[in-house]
């Protein structure tokens, strides 16, 4: 299969939303994540997000096309305004990463870029795309990296996190939500106003299924 080919398959079946990051090598293949741990802080209207990732390189199909770095994709939900603009801080092997930043050459995307669509979100709301390349060199068939950002709440002050093909054991993925003094949290839904509120809650990852938590003040 063609590297053309296999992103367009890639990009039919990427989640339209945020969360975890995305590892692809340089013939665009994902890499399998195998571990995911993740700690979000929540405040009034914003969450801290602090994540290790731990992923493995597949066989390489095409060793005619000489693989020289591994991309990282980390999306961030963006509000109207303000924009987020701070990128995301990744460190490999305790090294911080810079995010790369690709030339302008025209308003279409670069074709080696996930789009991630904003359908679904609520109105005026983006999705932020950090890009960062970690030379093959730098790491092993096994590699870890650790991420954190800041994530603005939805609306309702809502925290929200979404798995990207987590690990498929359920024992190397936690999702840990937390609260800051004079919050509690509640698991989202309909009836959430009668739930009892938590001041953590811990969730397993499903790929595609959107975590999202309520923060409200103590009473």
């Amino acid at each position: 299969m063609k590297p053309r080919l296999c992103l367009a398959l890639l990009l039919l079946c990427l989640p339209r939303a945020w969360g975890n990051p995305l590892a692809m090598d340089g013939t665009l293949r994902p890499i399998a994540m195998i571990k995911e741990f993740v700690d979000i802080s929540v405040a009034d209207g914003q969450s801290t997000v602090k994540g290790r990732y731990t992923f493995r390189l597949g066989h390489d199909d095409w060793p005619e096309v000489k693989d020289t770095h591994v991309s990282i994709y980390i999306p961030v939900l963006s509000p109207p305004s303000p924009k987020t603009t701070e990128a995301p801080e990744v460190r490999v092997n305790g090294r911080r990463i810079k995010p790369f930043h690709r030339p302008p050459v025209d308003d279409l995307p670069p074709a080696d870029v996930p789009q991630l669509e904003s359908r679904g979100l609520p109105h005026g709301w983006s999705i932020d795309l950090s890009e960062y390349r970690i030379p093959l060199r730098d790491i092993g068939p096994e590699f870890s990296l650790e991420a954190s950002y800041p994530q603005p709440h939805l609306p309702g002050n809502i925290a929200a996190y979404l798995p990207v093909r987590p690990p498929k054991d359920p024992e190397q993925a936690h999702i840990v939500f937390h609260t800051a003094a004079g919050y509690q949290l509640k698991p989202f839904s309909k009836r959430f106003f009668y739930q009892p509120s938590y001041a953590t809650l811990d969730f397993f990852p499903k790929d595609g299924e959107i975590i999202r938590v309520k923060c409200v003040p103590n009473r």
